[in-house]
């Protein structure tokens, strides 16, 4: 938990007393979480007893309840990126579609997101992508 106030990960120790987040996932790709789990957390008000400065920290911390309470959540991790400027390094922009590894790949330009699906539609899993990226490194 980041207790430095001049972070945007900032979270107060009366926001949020516990020294560690329970398992979330990435704010920026995203989660998907089934109906009955939202009804589950609307319902028993643990959304909103339990707001947090971080959406993807407080969804941890719904689902987290949910499991204390014996809810059968299963968890999936698809292969994402966050696409923050940190992680451009490991963030591959050539090469051929079938060795793009991303299902979820955030801050991604409109053009970018379209240019990457007419590859995929093509069925071609040797086409480039290279084009699909040249907006982005400007």
């Amino acid at each position: 938990v980041v207790r430095d106030p001049s972070s945007q990960f900032f979270e107060s120790v009366e926001n949020y007393p516990e020294d560690t987040y329970p398992v979330s996932a990435k704010g920026g790709p995203g989660y998907i979480l089934s109906k009955r789990a939202v009804k589950q957390i609307a319902l028993k008000g643990i959304g909103q007893s339990n707001v947090l400065t971080n959406e993807d920290k407080s969804v941890g911390v719904w689902v987290d309840h949910l499991k204390q309470e014996g809810e059968q959540l299963d968890f999936v991790n698809l292969k994402g990126t966050d696409g923050y400027e940190e992680h451009k390094d490991f963030i591959p922009t050539s090469g051929k579609w079938s060795d793009y590894p991303f299902i979820l790949h955030h801050h991604l330009a409109a053009e970018t997101i379209s240019c990457l699906h007419e590859v995929d539609m093509a069925g071609d899993p040797d086409r480039l992508i290279d084009t699909c990226f040249e907006g982005e490194q400007a």
